[in-house]
């Protein structure tokens, strides 16, 4: 996917790359407002490195990571298997291999989800914004 968009891929294939990278940082957004406290934690890296918590702080605003979010709240409720891929991927970190074993499905079947929900989550990104 990533060279057909260094060759010039189609439009619809670089909104979902970069809806993939939004999802990670969301996911890295989310690891830090982890508790009741917004913004990042007040501890210094080389702490949370030797603690096994060592994960480079997002690169998104707090006001889109609640809209991200939100998106993935949405799905979650209108499309439970896309919404659950998601968040298996991008917050737990699972293979879509093993996404496909928990939503009992096939990697084939897991990596489809995955795509409709990074898609919807796009369409429901559109649709709330400014």
């Amino acid at each position: 996917m990533g060279a057909a968009i260094a060759i010039g891929g189609s439009v619809e294939s670089s909104n979902l790359l970069a809806t993939q990278l939004l999802l990670e940082q969301w996911a890295r957004w989310r690891f830090y407002q982890s508790g009741d406290v917004k913004g990042y934690p007040r501890e210094v890296p080389f702490y949370r490195m030797m603690r096994g918590t060592a994960v480079s702080p997002p690169h998104i605003t707090d006001e889109m990571g609640e809209r991200v979010d939100y998106a993935v709240t949405r799905l979650r409720d209108r499309c439970p298997d896309q919404g659950e891929a998601i968040r298996l991927r991008y917050i737990e970190g699972d293979s879509p291999g093993k996404i496909g074993r928990l939503l009992g499905v096939g990697e084939t079947r897991a990596r489809d989800i995955l795509r409709q929900g990074v898609t919807a989550i796009e369409w429901i990104l559109d649709c709330t914004g400014d």
